[in-house]
C-alpha cells in the first residue's frame, strides 16, 4: 500500500541522523579511524599528518611537555662546543707540560752528585706533599721511583733523610698509596728493617708502620707476609709482629682472604722458630677468630708443624 508524501516526509523527519563515534588509540596515531553508526569508515590521514606536522615543527612544546619545562625555557645543549673542546684540550695538554717539568726538575735534583742538594730536593718534596699535593698525584710514579733512589743509595745520611720525610709523605699520599706499595715496601724492608744503625732501623720501622696505619690492610697483608718468610734477623720478628696485628683489624671483614695468605707464614714460623715471640703472638691471633678450626687447617702439614701448633695449643 503506498502512504501519502506528507507521511513518507514525516516519517523521513524521524529518523535521527547517524552520530559519529571516534576511537583513538595512542600508540599509532596512523590508526585514527572516523567510524559511523553504519560501520563505515573514513580515514583521518589527513588530519594525523597534519598533527604530526605540527608536533615536528615546535620542538620546543613537545620537549617541554616530556622535561616538565615551561616552553620559556629553551633548549640546552649538554655536549661541549668547540671552543669548550679547544679549552678543555689546551689545559689538559698544559697540565701534562707542567707536570712532565717538575718530574725532570726532580729527578736531576734528587739524582744530583751533591749530597746537600739531595736533601734539599727531599725537603722541596715534602712540602709539595703538602701544599701541592694534585700535582704529585699526578706523576705518583716517577715520583716513588725518586723516593725508592734515594732509600737504596750507599749514603745513610740521605736515606735516613728519606725515611724520616716518608713520616709526612705516606699520609699525604695515602689515597694513591696502593699504586706504589710494591716499590715502598721492598726499599724499606731489604734495606734499612736490618739496620745496626738505631736510627735508620727505628725510622723504617716507624714508616711501616705509617703505611700500614694509612693503606687499607688488604692491599698489604700479601707483600707483608712474603717478606717475612724471606727475611730474616730482627725484620722477620718486626713484620711477623705487624701482620699479627693485621689480622686482628682485618679478620672480621676478609676471613678467607686472611686465612689463605697467613696461614703459611704460621706454618713457616712454626717450622724454623716455634718458640719464638713473634710465632706465638701470630698463634694467638689467628686462634683467636678461628678457634678449633686453626687445628684443622694444620692437618695436612708435616708432623714438625703439627707438634710445634699442639704445643702452642696446650699453653693457649
Amino acid at each position: 500500500m503506498k502512504l501519502p508524501d506528507d507521511r513518507v516526509q514525516s516519517a523521513i523527519d524521524e529518523v535521527p541522523e547517524p552520530k559519529k563515534v571516534f576511537i583513538v588509540r595512542k600508540a599509532c596515531p596512523k590508526r585514527l579511524k572516523e567510524v559511523t553508526d553504519f560501520g563505515q569508515t573514513k580515514s583521518l590521514k589527513k588530519s594525523t599528518n597534519s598533527l604530526a606536522q605540527g608536533m615536528y615543527k615546535t620542538p620546543g612544546s613537545i620537549r617541554s611537555i616530556v622535561l616538565g619545562q615551561s616552553e620559556s625555557q629553551p633548549w640546552k645543549n649538554t655536549l661541549p662546543s668547540q671552543s669548550e673542546s679547544q679549552a678543555l684540550s689546551q689545559t689538559q695538554v698544559a697540565k701534562m707540560a707542567c707536570r712532565d717539568t717538575y718530574v725532570k726538575q726532580l729527578m736531576a735534583q734528587m739524582g744530583s752528585k751533591c749530597i746537600q742538594k739531595r736533601i734539599s730536593a727531599i725537603n722541596q718534596l715534602v712540602d709539595d706533599c703538602i701544599l701541592k699535593p694534585g700535582i704529585i698525584m699526578s706523576c705518583i710514579f716517577p715520583v716513588f721511583d725518586t723516593i725508592r733512589a734515594r732509600l737504596v743509595e750507599s749514603n745513610r745520611m740521605v736515606n735516613l733523610h728519606m725515611l724520616k720525610a716518608l713520616g709526612t709523605i705516606i699520609p699525604q699520599m695515602k689515597e694513591r698509596l696502593h699504586k706504589v706499595v710494591f716499590l715502598l715496601i721492598p726499599a724499606i724492608v731489604d734495606n734499612h728493617l736490618n739496620s745496626k744503625t738505631n736510627a735508620i732501623y727505628s725510622t723504617a720501622l716507624a714508616a711501616i708502620r705509617s703505611v700500614v696505619h694509612n693503606l687499607d690492610n688488604s692491599l698489604l697483608m700479601e707483600i707483608l707476609v712474603t717478606k717475612a718468610q724471606l727475611i730474616s734477623g730482627n725484620a722477620k720478628t718486626d713484620l711477623t709482629d705487624t701482620v699479627a696485628g693485621m689480622v686482628m683489624e682485618l679478620y672480621p671483614r676478609r676471613p678467607k682472604m686472611v686465612e689463605q695468605q697467613v696461614l703459611p707464614l704460621l706454618w713457616h714460623m712454626l717450622a724454623v722458630c716455634s718458640r719464638s715471640a713473634a710465632t706465638v703472638t701470630l698463634f694467638r691471633a689467628l686462634y683467636s677468630h678461628m678457634g678449633p678450626r686453626l687445628w684443622a687447617a694444620a692437618a695436612c702439614q708435616p708432623l714438625s708443624i703439627r707438634k710445634g701448633l699442639q704445643h702452642l695449643l696446650s699453653s693457649a
